[in-house]
């Protein structure tokens, strides 16, 4: 969590991560994609290094008012209604409330592909991941995928 913080605001480091991680290809030989915070200095990085970006909602981490992702050493429990609407949301609309003063937010999703994170340190993380994974199916379903 640390270095991901630390490259979406510090260009030199993001640079050497990602000069370091085009060294990895997939099997077919392919660059291994970065995952990382959309509309930061490692999404334009990794295009103009020709790294295939996919960017990340970490969903059961709080936002602050700008937008970025509240990191944090250990992980409180979450409650799984509100983790539903604020994932659903999330999702819908690209914005969330933040913390924790409950202004909305604009998560700054691009055109990238989206991956969404639980950690599995979180209290519940079970619950919690199949809660995404039936709000991912609602939302595809909804836009038809």
């Amino acid at each position: 969590g640390a270095l991901y913080g630390v490259m979406c605001k510090d260009q030199i480091i993001c640079d050497a991560v990602c000069r370091a991680c085009k060294h990895f290809k997939s099997t077919d030989g392919k660059p291994i994609p970065m995952i990382g915070a959309a509309n930061t200095i490692m999404e334009t990085t990794c295009a103009d290094m020709d790294i295939p970006f996919v960017q990340e909602y970490i969903a059961d981490l709080e936002y602050d008012e700008n937008g970025d992702c509240i990191i944090s050493r250990t992980h409180e429990s979450v409650n799984l209604e509100r983790f539903r609407a604020r994932l659903a949301k999330a999702l819908r609309e690209g914005t969330i409330e933040s913390q924790p003063n409950g202004k909305a937010v604009d998560l700054k999703f691009s055109a990238a592909p989206l991956s969404l994170c639980v950690h599995s340190d979180t209290p519940g993380a079970t619950e919690l991941a199949a809660i995404t994974r039936e709000e991912v199916d609602r939302f595809n379903n909804e836009v038809g995928f």
